[in-house]
């Protein structure tokens, strides 16, 4: 305490007060520094493991694209296997009406 009135007595209130408010800013701001660079650390690992995710992501979508132009292929040749089938239907109807309205020639 004796050191802090020499410091006041000799270099005056206002020096010393700005010396104090000086220091006090600088360990305020490398308290403020650590604490910026814990916070960055954290958000570079946070952002390192969502670009894991995002391409874990991409490459499930990529399958899923695959999966679902192969069920488009299933799907389009089951629709042209249905409308053979309604083509055959169709004519076996036809031919079924044709027997139906002609007499029968039985003699």
């Amino acid at each position: 305490m004796q050191e802090v009135i020499d410091l006041v007595s000799t270099l005056g209130f206002p020096v010393v007060v700005a010396i104090a408010l000086a220091y006090f800013i600088y360990q305020a701001f490398l308290k403020i520094t650590d604490s910026n660079k814990e916070r960055e650390a954290k958000l570079y690992s946070m952002i390192v493991e969502n670009q894991v995710q995002m391409k874990k992501a991409i490459e499930m979508n990529a399958s899923f694209v695959d999966i679902l132009q192969d069920f488009r292929a299933d799907v389009t040749k089951m629709q042209t296997d249905i409308e053979k089938i309604h083509e055959d239907i169709s004519d076996i109807k036809y031919d079924i009406d044709r027997q139906v309205d002609q007499p029968h020639n039985d003699s």
